[in-house]
């Protein structure tokens, strides 16, 4: 079974990778397209609408929570190990992800100034 403490952890990371979401959309109000994609140089290389860019993390940070969390507490006879630590190493994961897509569309918007 899950721990409150993974539970709680896990929902502060969800909710800070939305805040995440709504301080970049005012960040970025002067931009219709956004990258969405980066080559192997940290190029810009696929663009696309501002709100699917800045909400993609989000929206996959709540499904692999919620899918990590939900079947935990549907099968918890399938689950190896300790399954707290699961999620919440998933859940600073996806943040750290978020934070890290978040610096390369800045870097790419600093670039087009």
């Amino acid at each position: 079974m899950l721990s409150a403490l993974a539970l709680i952890s896990a929902a502060f990371c969800i909710l800070a990778s939305i805040a995440l979401a709504l301080w970049s959309e005012t960040k970025y109000r002067g931009y219709s397209r956004l990258p969405v994609h980066f080559d192997i140089s940290l190029k810009a290389d696929k663009f696309a609408s501002r709100s699917f860019v800045l909400w993609l993390m989000p929206v996959v940070s709540i499904s692999i929570v919620g899918l990590i969390a939900g079947m935990t507490m549907l099968a918890p006879q399938m689950v190896n190990g300790e399954p707290s630590d699961g999620l919440v190493f998933a859940s600073i994961l996806l943040v750290l992800t978020h934070l890290f897509i978040l610096w390369l569309i800045d870097r790419w918007a600093r670039g087009q100034a």
